[in-house]
């Protein structure tokens, strides 16, 4: 399998009565760039498990290891940043050294807090003169605190307003709008990080019983003729005086400890719930630039659109992406983000879940029947996509034929949810299966290397269906529906986009799909040849 799979090593044994095939050494060979190359030998023998890892690959963990955590400090620092945010930690540090100045010149705008602190909690741990200053430095940091607050809370309300809502688009007529759109603009703040409005959004209203049942009365006045409205009318009433205050109570409470007391729930049983097939019932998908066809070959292009997608996450990552802005002054909420990369939907008996790992380092890509895992990142920096076009064409150049099993595999996930859980539960719980499996799942994304053609521009109008066709299905089998989106490049270098939908609404992957596609073709562009720069 190491020598068939210059990428990674996947292997799919199932047994003949179901069982799978334990191997007696397992040999995992692993390609990063091509200057590189890293060794696990797992060997199993009668007293135990011998494992002899390189100097390579302790290497590779260990730059592994220290993105992550970068990663996680970068994170951490930016939840800070948001917490006060539309404050800035440079201008609390100047609020808490002008109270300071100002209390040296005996200019006391505490109204006496600051000396009572001072005499009656820090000078008798510390020295006068740095009591003083650590009663400087709190009262400064609690009141900046709180005017902070108050502007979050003001923004909040000036949120909740929806009268924007009617106004032309680009403008506002009345003094109301107005008044409320200049109170927006001064009280915002600049540069947002992509989660920087998260806590001053307001939380979805939660509407009474009455309304409740007079908004469902008015939604079915159409579907009823007068006899089964009155029938309807009566029921609506029997269910306000009965059990109708009780369930309001309990939305109430989950209201109160919720941010949003619909999204859980319209997850779960608008999209988790669901058995039926994702492929064409809840997957969707996005095409390429019509008119712009910037290369031919097709690992050139796969390179490219990756590693624009990998930049993207790093921007994410570092919440460098702007927030989605309504008219330039209401902030759409970010949380969606979140799941963007590597995330996978996992099959289950009645109810599939959402997993969402913190990193993830690799993409598995998909060629001529045979599943490849492909590392993105060397000593901790992102590979290039002319290095990353030098893997991708090995794998092209590869002839090796898939394993048994492993060219359909992907079917599973194109099936009824219950036969795929199911199918999960039997054979892929442990062993090489299980590690296989895993290696897709928590890939950050899946690259498609298609084998057929696609013709897009002005000329191929009538051929649009097939297009999209293929890249909202495929063969069935050689899409991974499962993960929160795919690149699909075909053998032309015409690339499209298939997109789990549980995990997030299209204006998410829409802003993905437009920012890969831009970088791709006017910033990272292509040589005379066709191929990456680089």
């Amino acid at each position: 399998m190491a020598e068939a799979h210059e990428a990674v090593a996947f292997q799919f044994t199932v047994g003949a009565e179901g069982n799978e095939l334990e191997p007696t050494q397992f040999i995992l060979d692993v390609y990063v760039p091509t200057h590189i190359r890293m060794y696990i030998y797992i060997v199993f023998i009668s007293k135990g498990v011998s494992v002899n890892v390189s100097y390579d690959v302790f290497k590779a963990l260990v730059y592994a290891g220290l993105h992550s955590w970068k990663l996680r400090c970068r994170r951490t620092m930016n939840s800070l940043y948001n917490s006060i945010y539309p404050g800035h930690p440079l201008r609390g540090i100047a609020w808490c050294g002008m109270i300071y100045v100002l209390n040296t010149k005996d200019r006391d705008p505490s109204n006496g807090l600051i000396d009572w602190l001072n005499s009656n909690i820090f000078s008798r741990y510390c020295a006068p003169d740095n009591s003083r200053t650590l009663a400087c430095l709190v009262f400064g940091s609690g009141t900046y605190v709180v005017l902070i607050q108050i502007r979050q809370y003001i923004l909040k309300k000036l949120f909740s307003y929806h009268g924007w809502m009617y106004q032309e688009h680009g403008k506002m007529s009345g003094i109301g709008p107005k008044v409320w759109g200049g109170l927006v603009k001064l009280f915002i703040g600049r540069n947002p990080s992509l989660y920087s409005y998260q806590s001053v959004l307001p939380t979805l209203p939660l509407p009474s019983l009455d309304d409740t049942l007079r908004r469902y009365l008015r939604t079915i006045r159409p579907l009823c003729d007068d006899t089964e409205y009155r029938r309807m009318e009566v029921l609506a009433e029997d269910f306000r005086r009965t059990i109708g205050k009780k369930l309001q109570r309990y939305l109430w409470l989950k209201w109160l400890i919720s941010t949003n007391y619909v999204s859980d729930w319209w997850e779960k049983f608008v999209y988790l719930r669901g058995r039926s097939p994702i492929m064409v019932n809840s997957n969707f998908y996005g095409l390429d630039a019509a008119y712009i066809h910037p290369t031919t070959i097709q690992t050139a292009r796969a390179a490219n659109v990756v590693c624009a997608a990998f930049q993207y996450r790093s921007e994410l990552d570092h919440q460098e992406t702007k927030p989605l802005m309504v008219q330039k002054l209401i902030p759409l909420c970010s949380s969606q983000y979140e799941r963007q990369f590597n995330t996978v939907r996992i099959a289950g008996k009645e109810a599939d879940k959402i997993i969402h790992y913190s990193d993830s380092h690799h993409v598995a890509v998909y060629h001529k029947g045979r599943w490849f895992k492909v590392f993105m990142y060397y000593q901790n920096n992102l590979l290039q996509p002319c290095e990353l076009q030098l893997q991708l064409d090995e794998i092209v150049r590869d002839t090796t034929p898939p394993d048994y099993g492993e060219e359909h595999l992907a079917a599973l996930t194109a099936g009824e949810r219950t036969l795929w859980a199911e199918a999960r539960g039997k054979y892929f719980l442990s062993g090489v299966n299980r590690v296989s499996l895993e290696a897709i799942e928590k890939a950050a994304f899946v690259v498609i290397l298609d084998d057929d053609e696609f013709d897009i521009g002005v000329k191929a109008d009538d051929k649009y269906d097939t297009y999209a066709n293929a890249i909202l299905h495929g063969k069935a089998y050689n899409r991974w529906f499962d993960k929160s989106f795919s690149f699909v490049i075909s053998k032309n270098g015409v690339v499209g986009l298939n997109v789990e939908h549980s995990w997030a609404d299209a204006p998410i992957s829409g802003q993905l799909y437009e920012y890969t596609i831009s970088e791709d073709i006017m910033n990272f562009s292509y040589d005379e040849a066709g191929n990456t720069r680089g």
